[in-house]
């Protein structure tokens, strides 16, 4: 699968938002999308995904061979965890996630968040563990993209270590998409292509 973006241009309330925004990422590949805080991450993350549209330029999946893609399976995080808040992370996870066995569930939040109360609903989480569970939601299925809006913020040091780990572990045959502030990305993930905004 390869992800192309030609001269991406958005405009809101005749402000530019995303200007000649260009960019071809494969499978097995990561995109790591940096800038400060309002230069267009998440509106070009949200028109990948089909929830915004362009104003001009090309967007497409194709298929390694050359030819157009079809559906595209998607897992994305956002930077708003977007949880159901009355019940518990593995219903949040399987909601989402139907067909993943329910110990592989119990074995990946075990893993990111150990030791929790499996009966505590998210509504009685911190921050940073509702952000874990997003990326544990959005990471577990193998798709096609994992789309991951600053998936490190709130997060302490020992936490975006392992956070990291298992993303890199879990997306490693699809297209991954993260953004950050500049050069926040943890070192594990290697040769990634680098866009900034």
């Amino acid at each position: 699968m390869v992800l192309t973006a030609k001269n991406i241009k958005k405009i809101y309330n005749d402000k530019v938002v995303l200007r000649d925004v260009s960019e071809t990422v494969g499978s097995g590949k990561i995109l790591y999308l940096k800038g400060e805080s309002g230069a267009g991450k998440t509106t070009f993350l949200r028109i990948i995904m089909g929830l915004e549209k362009y104003d001009s330029g090309e967007l497409f999946f194709s298929k390694e061979n050359g030819d157009k893609a079809g559906d595209i399976s998607i897992g994305a995080s956002f930077q708003e965890d977007r949880l159901c808040e009355d019940i518990n992370a593995f219903t949040n996870i399987k909601i989402a996630n139907p067909g993943v066995k329910d110990k592989d569930i119990a074995s990946d939040i075990e893993r990111i968040l150990p030791g929790l109360d499996d009966k505590k609903t998210v509504s009685k989480m911190s921050g940073g563990m509702r952000k874990r569970i997003s990326i544990i939601r959005a990471c577990i299925s193998e798709r096609d993209l994992y789309i991951l809006d600053e998936p490190f913020t709130g997060l302490d040091k020992d936490n975006i270590q392992r956070v990291a780990e298992y993303i890199k572990e879990k997306t490693g045959n699809g297209i991954l998409i993260m953004t950050g502030h500049n050069d926040d990305l943890p070192d594990i993930f290697g040769d990634i292509i680098e866009l900034q905004l």
